[in-house]
């Protein structure tokens, strides 16, 4: 498709804002990667940004990523007009092609074709803006695409901090067009007369971006015209708030022996400050300890109830595998790891001696058991599942044992009652696998056995958004299995 019309103010917006960025403090950038999917948003970009890297002596590549999802004809079309397009800039062009089926195969452990896409696209990215020597990568994220973030946030119950939007930079990724509407894009190419591709998934409502943009924004922004001014006002207060809030927050941790903040908060400073800055310091606190153990998401009411604790020593509150105290002057942040749990925390390589099977799962992906068996445990969007932030890692998967309890509404039932409440008997009950977590069982997964599966009861996520579920499934599976990863 092919738009050309006169220039106007909307057009002249896409080099303005492009120069600007450009020419950004403190760091002036010698080299940027633009990420060219070959739609208009990237194609207004790179043409801009080719043109005005000239006057500012920075020089530029162009990455165009393959995920392998979309029709082959597509696909061989959309290369050769980027192709093409780098070739008429002067820009040389960088491609990134996946197997096909990767993506795929990625999603239930990425939580969906959406998430393991864009995994897939900033590595390919990050690998290009090595490989060019670029200080920053580029994309054509637009004012659009942040009224679509902040109300998939908001929707969800995002906090100050989420409803910061999306930066104009952030690591290595920079955004130039991100004050400037889709409008603004397209006025540019008419007025330069730049053809462009469209994505045959953006007409999709399987994905979830794709389904706000299609209904919620045209329904938010017929009631509200002038919604999207008032959301980037939303995400500048938004911004300033969690800046002083976090500064705040920064300020209760205690110092170590050589001067560095410590894992702790000094609990004079602690009990002074405003529970608003409490919580984020507690997250502050907590969120190491999952780093590199997969999406774990504190609840929001596990946080506030450790915030607004009135014990003066001990526990503050403890849930998702968090354990929040005060030893002395000062509030800690622990992993909550039981003995149940330490006791199978062997490698999962290694076999077990006595009967039955076990798992030690540090996050998602695909366990073999025993010869012919196999446990996936990946995460969607849906129930059914386990709720993402009901749990912590690591996780193990085994068979149920004499003595297993499971908390309900009514106090902690033994599983052996449970499987007798559905039904089970005999060997049914055999292969009934559980779930347990650093804080006891999480789940009785009689799905396994054509039934439902029951999960452990948690008052703190009452009433909070779901971030996602876990699914494990069991394929195969003796009871005598010995597991190997």
């Amino acid at each position: 498709m092919n738009r050309v019309g006169r220039p106007g103010t909307r057009a002249s917006a896409i080099p303005a804002a492009v120069r600007t960025f450009l020419a950004r403090e403190p760091k002036r950038l010698g080299a940027v990667l633009v990420a060219l999917s070959g739609g208009p948003d990237s194609v207004a970009l790179l043409h801009a940004t080719a043109i005005e890297a000239k006057a500012a002596a920075v020089s530029v590549t162009a990455c165009w990523v393959d995920h392998a999802i979309r029709p082959e004809a597509e696909l061989a079309a959309e290369r050769e007009f980027v192709v093409g397009l780098c070739e008429r800039l002067g820009v040389p062009l960088i491609v990134e092609a996946l197997r096909r089926g990767a993506v795929e195969a990625a999603a239930k452990a990425e939580g969906g074709i959406e998430a393991a896409a864009r995994r897939f696209r900033y590595d390919a990215l990050e690998r290009a803006r090595i490989a060019s020597s670029s200080d920053l990568v580029l994309t054509g994220h637009n004012a659009d695409d942040r009224v679509e973030t902040l109300l998939m946030r908001f929707c969800s119950g995002s906090g100050v901090a989420g409803l910061r939007g999306i930066p104009a930079v952030a690591g290595m990724i920079g955004r130039p067009l991100l004050g400037l509407a889709k409008a603004d894009i397209l006025a540019y190419l008419d007025a330069e007369g730049l053809d462009y591709r469209v994505d045959s998934t953006n007409d999709s409502d399987a994905y979830l971006r794709n389904r706000v943009r299609h209904r919620l924004v045209p329904a938010a922004m017929d009631v509200f015209p002038s919604l999207r001014a008032s959301l980037a006002t939303v995400a500048e207060k938004a911004s300033l708030d969690e800046e002083a809030l976090s500064a705040l927050a920064d300020a209760l941790f205690g110092l170590g022996d050589d001067g560095a903040r410590a894992d702790w908060l000094e609990a004079g400073r602690y009990d002074a400050a405003p529970e608003a800055v409490r919580i984020r310091a507690l997250y502050s606190l907590a969120m190491p300890l999952f780093e590199g153990a997969g999406a774990t998401r504190l609840p929001w009411r596990l946080v506030r109830a450790a915030a607004s604790s009135a014990r003066r020593e001990g526990v503050l509150a403890s849930g998702a595998g968090v354990l929040f105290s005060r030893n002395g002057g000062r509030i800690e942040a622990r992993q909550a790891l039981g003995p149940h749990l330490s006791r199978l925390s062997a490698p999962a390589g290694a076999d077990r001696a006595d009967s039955g099977f076990s798992l030690i799962a540090n996050g998602p992906g695909s366990y073999r058991i025993g010869k012919g068996g196999g446990c996936t445990i990946y995460s969607c969007g849906q129930a059914p599942g386990l709720r993402a932030d009901a749990f912590s890692w690591p996780l193990c998967v085994r068979s149920r044992r004499p003595g297993d309890r499971l908390a309900t509404r009514g106090g902690a039932k033994r599983v052996d009652a449970i499987l007798s409440e559905l039904g089970l008997s005999g060997a049914s009950r055999e292969a009934t696998p559980v779930v347990e977590d650093a804080l006891g069982l999480v789940a009785v997964l009689a799905s396994s056995v054509g039934l439902c599966d029951v999960y452990r009861r948690n008052d703190a996520l009452v009433g909070e958004p779901v971030g996602g579920y876990l699914v494990v499934e069991l394929k195969g599976v003796m009871y005598i299995d010995a597991v190997r990863r």
